[in-house]
């Protein structure tokens, strides 16, 4: 008789140190420990660089760019973009309030060597309220890449492989850059563009802004009592 083959290990490498993502992959690890399958959260450079093993997918949480050398040892490279298809690259929330948009969301998609380009696993969305600024569209992301997240992890779980949406990206990716096109207060605009540069810009260190004798000045958000 022939020596029986070792079953090989389908390595998932976690980009991550959120705690939710980090229970996550815990359960699932449980649920797969007949299947032989591994989740491995580490330094992902040295990871990808000196695995023996093939890894079979990245779950990239962490804006974290991969050469493309590494991409190519990996079957399921995947990013979490925090934003819809319509909002690639950065400043996505900042966008998304100024140009009053119904919905926002999060996207999982390949990585390619060109930011937010790749193709697209899974869009999900949720509706922007009229009390929503930067840091409450953050949260509501966040919590949306997570359910996005434990369906795919559903998906290698049921088959080992990932369903495609028939989505692609909308535009070219934003640039940081670009938000300086609309972070500058003047005395001349009306009180509802005011509001509407503060509500999608206040949040960033990139702005909003004025000049002040010929001086670039960031406006500071009035503190208020927090009255909870």
């Amino acid at each position: 008789m022939g020596k029986k083959k070792k079953d090989k290990n389908l390595y998932i490498l976690l980009i991550d140190n959120h705690p939710f993502s980090d229970i996550a992959v815990k359960i699932f690890n449980r649920t797969l420990v007949d299947k032989n399958r591994k989740i491995i959260k580490s330094n992902f450079n040295h990871k990808i660089e000196t695995n023996k093993e093939n890894i079979h997918a990245i779950f990239n949480f962490q804006k974290q760019i991969i050469n493309s050398k590494n991409l190519a040892k990996i079957k399921y490279p995947i990013n979490f973009h925090p934003g819809p298809i319509n909002f690639p690259g950065r400043g996505g929330y900042t966008w998304a309030l100024y140009r009053n948009s119904k919905n926002y969301g999060a996207t999982a998609h390949l990585m390619k060597k060109k930011v937010d380009t790749g193709k697209i696993i899974k869009e999900l969305k949720f509706k922007i309220e009229a009390y929503d600024n930067i840091e409450s569209l953050k949260f509501k992301t966040f919590i949306t890449s997570m359910n996005i997240f434990y369906d795919l992890l559903l998906q290698f779980s049921m088959r080992g492989k990932l369903n495609y949406e028939k989505k692609k990206w909308s535009r070219k990716p934003f640039k940081i850059k670009d938000i300086n096109k609309i972070n500058f207060l003047t005395d001349k605009m009306s009180s509802s563009l005011k509001k509407k540069i503060y509500r999608s810009t206040i949040y960033y260190p990139f702005g909003p802004f004025k000049y002040l004798k010929n001086k670039k000045i960031k406006i500071k958000l009035k503190k208020k009592q927090n009255i909870l």
